[in-house]
């Protein structure tokens, strides 16, 4: 469909006015939206822009995408505070709401309220935004599923699928899905967490101590071993339905191992900032700490100093320091061996010391992770990044709860 002269000329106004805004998004999902059986959801993936390969999961409510200091997750903007808004039905319609100025949608200006399909793409300054389905969301909620606890059902007689069974195979399938879940924290609850002043949620003896969410990717699922006495018929439905987690989270305990993260810097950088972020929100400052070596531009990180996890380089090694200290290594050379509990900034993978045992490797466009001692490699990561403009704003909120709820503390 070719664009009229007339929406050209207000195309070309918009992505002025916008130049290369990066937009960071806020999400508000409805408090009152009625939750069906299976709640629909979608992906919306991020395109193009700084952090381009992350995704971020929606379901059923109203979000709103603007810049803000309440805002969530992606890149900071420079100009004014375009916005727009998408919302949800429990039936699965998507409607995208433009801001006053319009919206770009697969090239065209909209300006009111207009239904978004799949695999369309929104465009907002430099950062482009595609709409994908998520099978990760169709889970039902119904009791004795849950827990997973539930027993396969008895065996129908006769060659045809058993419905029972399958449904019984999609509850695991869901329960081992919610339990990757269990004790990770994705940006949505960060940025809740820190708005709500909920913090540091993860205790030094809790099994997620250290661990942080790096992304979410499709990994294959072991099915139950129960399926091995069904008729061939449901045998073969439930491997091609549910032989794979799709969207799990994938996650890296920082106290244990370190990890490089290889790529373009402004991509690396933001991925290591959420790393730190989610470390800061979600462990206590004395149980956890985080120090930087970045000779390179250490005021990059100047943020976390505001975060009380904050532990200076030149006091590693004294008394009174927390029993685990994660380290944001951000040098442009080869790094040199150190300790586990290491977050390497690197820019190409030959760097890569064979101390560092988890790698995730980013380009323009994508990211891939791989674990050195068990083997595991994922060749398309959604993975998670913070633009410093944002961490700098979370790093700030936190401070002043802090101070709030502690006086008397020097400033």
């Amino acid at each position: 469909m070719s664009v009229s002269p007339d929406v050209a000329a207000s195309l070309q106004a918009i992505q002025s006015q916008l130049g290369d805004a990066q937009l960071d998004t806020l999400l508000e999902p409805s408090s009152d939206a009625p939750v069906p059986e299976r709640t629909p959801g979608f992906l919306l993936k991020h395109a193009a822009g700084l952090q381009a390969g992350g995704a971020m999961l929606l379901q059923t409510g109203s979000y709103r995408f603007g810049r803000s200091s309440n805002s969530l997750m992606l890149d900071a903007g420079t100009t004014n505070d375009p916005q727009f808004g998408l919302t949800i039905s429990p039936q699965g319609l998507v409607t995208v709401y433009p801001s006053p100025s319009g919206l770009i949608v697969d090239g065209h200006v909209i300006t009111e309220a207009t239904p978004l399909q799949i695999n369309q793409v929104i465009a907002v300054g430099s950062d482009r935004f595609m709409l994908c389905p998520s099978d990760r969301l169709g889970v039902t909620r119904t009791s004795g599923s849950a827990d997973g606890s539930r027993p396969m059902p008895q065996k129908a007689k006769g060659k045809a699928v058993d419905q029972a069974i399958i449904d019984w195979v999609e509850g695991q399938r869901n329960h081992a899905i919610r339990a990757r879940w269990d004790g990770l924290l994705g940006p949505v609850e960060v940025h809740s967490r820190i708005t709500d002043n909920d913090l540091f949620p993860v205790g030094s003896q809790d099994q997620t101590f250290g661990h942080v969410l790096l992304g979410t990717a499709d990994i294959p699922y072991q099915l139950p071993a129960e399926l091995a006495d069904v008729n061939r018929a449901t045998r073969e439905h439930a491997e091609a339905s549910f032989s794979t987690l799709p969207n799990a989270p994938i996650s890296v305990d920082l106290t244990r191992n370190s990890v490089a993260i290889v790529g373009p810097r402004e991509r690396v950088r933001a991925v290591a900032t959420w790393l730190a972020i989610s470390l800061a929100v979600s462990h206590a400052p004395a149980d956890l700490g985080v120090t930087t070596r970045a000779p390179a531009d250490p005021g990059f990180w100047s943020w976390l100093e505001r975060f009380p996890h904050h532990v200076h380089a030149d006091s590693l090694g004294t008394p009174g320091l927390p029993p685990a200290v994660v380290t944001i290594s951000d040098e442009r050379r080869a790094h040199a061996v150190l300790p586990q509990g290491v977050i390497g900034i690197l820019s190409a993978r030959a760097d890569v010391p064979d101390e560092f045992r988890i790698i995730v490797e980013l380009t323009d466009r994508s990211a891939s992770f791989t674990n050195r001692d068990t083997g595991q490699e994922i060749e398309d990561l959604a993975v998670i990044g913070m633009a410093n403009a944002v961490a700098l704003e979370r790093s700030m909120m936190v401070a002043q709860h802090l101070d709030s709820s502690n006086p008397g503390a020097p400033t």
